[in-house]
């Protein structure tokens, strides 16, 4: 199945991003321009987040970015373990992460190995989703969502500091540190723009976007920024490939022999009978539960 193996292919150019570096740089560079304030630096790990999610199709394999950038802000502020006085400031940045991770998962279609693999499952329905496409209907919620959370975080968790004005000062030190783009970050951050790009316009275009994802690891595994070495230290990726194909084999088989249309009128017939804000709470605990 192609979306089997294009959750795959992204994993595999996630690796790149973190290999050569390019992550850490910039979350520097968002900090040097945004840092100047907690809630900035709030904002600072949301915008990272948002644009580095469409090449990493795992929240938990983006926490391997974002997760050290977080810890770095809050140390520069304080909040060490051992401090006290600054535990709510590390506790601000770090439920802004979290929240963060979700939202990016739900804003890019390949920010979340569940996002294709809904999508494939929907198609079987008649309902088509792509890159594009999916941005368009989720950008308005996630991005309204982004541009309110750090504010209700900060409200919620009062974190002790709300000036810092030393982070973006510290953070041109890490890029001065790091010096010019090496040429590994320069072809991934090429690869990964054009990824990005033909993803978004594959519909148009008429290309397939697990084809683009390969495109994109050839180019990685040609110019060297990725070997076969790296590869094979992935041990995820192929846990990832094995769990998500049975998944879909196991759930492609219950619709086809019923069982979910069974269910689905069971539920109905259950549900019918009450109002529509009940039936969303219902739902939701189910989910919660489960």
């Amino acid at each position: 199945n192609s979306t089997i193996l294009l959750i795959v292919m992204a994993f595999l150019v996630a690796r790149a991003v973190v290999k050569c570096g390019l992550g850490q740089r910039l979350g520097h560079v968002v900090v040097s321009l945004f840092g100047r304030s907690t809630l900035g630096l709030s904002y600072s790990i949301f915008l990272v987040d948002g644009l580095i999610a469409p090449a990493f199709p795992s929240n938990t394999a983006r926490g391997g970015v974002i997760y050290p950038l977080v810890v770095g802000l809050a140390e520069a502020g304080g909040a060490t373990p051992g401090n006290a006085s600054r535990r709510r400031l590390g506790g601000y940045l770090m439920f802004s992460g979290m929240a963060s991770l979700s939202l990016s998962s739900a804003l890019w279609f390949t920010a979340m190995a569940a996002n294709p693999l809904g999508a494939e499952m929907a198609r079987s329905f008649g309902v088509t989703m792509n890159f594009g496409s999916w941005l368009v209907a989720s950008s308005v919620p996630t991005l309204a969502a982004m541009a309110l959370m750090p504010w209700i975080l900060q409200r919620l968790l009062s974190p002790e500091v709300t000036k810092t004005p030393d982070a973006p000062a510290a953070a041109k030190r890490a890029l001065a540190k790091l010096g010019p783009l090496s040429r590994d970050e320069r072809i991934v951050a090429a690869t990964f723009l054009g990824m990005v790009g033909l993803w978004a316009s594959a519909g148009a275009l008429g290309l397939d976007s697990t084809a683009i994802a390969m495109l994109g690891l050839g180019i990685l595994l040609a110019s060297g920024v990725l070997t076969l070495g790296d590869i094979a230290k992935e041990g995820d990726v192929l846990a990832t490939f094995i769990w998500f194909a049975v998944l879909y084999t196991l759930s492609g088989q219950l619709n086809e022999m019923g069982f979910m249309g069974y269910l689905g009128s069971q539920l109905a017939g259950a549900l019918g009978g009450l109002g529509r804000i009940p039936v969303y709470l219902i739902l939701v605990v189910a989910y919660v539960l489960l």
